[in-house]
C-alpha cells in the first residue's frame, strides 16, 4: 500500500485529555504521511504527532488551537515543512522535535520551536 495523501480535510475537537497519544491525527510504526492545505484545529492533545520511524510532509496547512502542541516528532521521526503553513497558536509549543528526530524545510509560518537542531 503507497502513501496516504490528504488535502482540503479538517480535523477537529478529537482526543482525551487523559491519553497521550491523542489528539488531531497519530503517525507510528513507520507510517508516512502527505497532509496538503488541510486544518487541524482545536483537538484535545497534540495536533499532529509522528513517532516511531514515521514522517510528514505539510505544505499550506493549518495547525492551531490544539491543547498539547501543534507537530510533535517523537523517536526517530521528521517532517519536512514545504511553503505556505500556519503552525502557531498551539498549547506548549508549536513545533517539538525529541532527540533522534527533526525537521527540515520552510520555517515561516511557525511558532514556537523546541527542537535540538535547528533547522
Amino acid at each position: 500500500m503507497g502513501p496516504r495523501r490528504f488535502g482540503n480535510q479538517t480535523i477537529q475537537q478529537n482526543g482525551n485529555a487523559d491519553n497521550r497519544d491523542s489528539g488531531g491525527i497519530l503517525g507510528r510504526g513507520n507510517s508516512h504521511l502527505d497532509l496538503f492545505s488541510a486544518s487541524v484545529v482545536n483537538n484535545r492533545g497534540v495536533g499532529l504527532a509522528m513517532r516511531d520511524n514515521s514522517s510528514a510532509r505539510l505544505g499550506g496547512d493549518t495547525v492551531t488551537g490544539n491543547t498539547a502542541g501543534g507537530v510533535n516528532l517523537l523517536i526517530l521521526s521528521s517532517t519536512e515543512l514545504l511553503p505556505g503553513n500556519n503552525i502557531t497558536g498551539n498549547g506548549i509549543t508549536d513545533l517539538k522535535c525529541r532527540l533522534n528526530s527533526f525537521a527540515l524545510g520552510d520555517r515561516s509560518g511557525i511558532g514556537t520551536v523546541s527542537c535540538p537542531v535547528e533547522f
